[in-house]
Parts: structure tokens; C-alpha cells; sequence
């Protein structure tokens, strides 16, 4: 983010407001056979977490992603816990911000 913490802030703030129910979204999706929007839905979260060094999650989510490219299920076991960590770690981000 070139040294723009306020920037970065931004964005950090954005993912839990615009990501933080990802994974029941997810799930929602895979349920009603929408895997084009969950597939779109990766791409952004992707993109984000990438763009935030949330390497665990981009890693993650981009192994869904090839699933779907592929026709294979996903578990999204992992990927829930991936994106419960950054927002914990988020949050934790915060606290020590203030």
C-alpha cells in the first residue's frame, strides 16, 4: 500500500464489511449449484486478501477457485478457518492502532 496506512486501513475495514460472511456466501452458492458467482466472488476475495498479505487466505481461496475450474467439490472447512484468523488478526490490528 506504499506507506499509506490510511489507505490500508480502508481497505481492512472494507474486507470485514464486504467479506466477513464469505464463507456461509460461499457455501450458499455451492448449495444452489451458482458456482459462477462463487467463482466470481473468489476472484475478489482473492484480489483483496492478496492486496492485504493475507497470503494464508489468497492461497486458500485460489485453491477453491481451481476446484471450480476443474468440476470438483470444495470443503470450505479450511477456508472458514482462514478467514476467521484475518478477521482476528484484523481486529488484533486494530486494538493496537488505537
Amino acid at each position: 500500500m506504499r506507506n499509506d496506512s490510511g489507505f490500508y486501513h480502508d481497505i481492512l475495514k472494507e474486507f470485514l464489511v464486504a467479506y466477513s460472511n464469505s464463507a456461509e456466501e460461499l457455501e450458499i452458492l455451492f448449495k444452489n449449484n451458482k458456482t459462477d458467482q462463487a467463482d466470481s466472488l473468489l476472484l475478489d476475495i482473492i484480489g483483496v486478501s492478496a492486496n492485504i498479505g493475507a497470503d494464508a487466505l489468497t492461497a486458500c481461496a485460489n485453491d477453491i477457485k481451481n476446484k471450480i475450474a476443474k468440476n470438483e467439490s470444495s470443503d470450505l472447512t479450511l477456508y472458514k478457518k482462514r478467514v476467521q484468523e484475518l478477521i482476528q488478526s484484523i481486529e488484533n490490528y486494530f486494538l493496537t492502532c488505537k
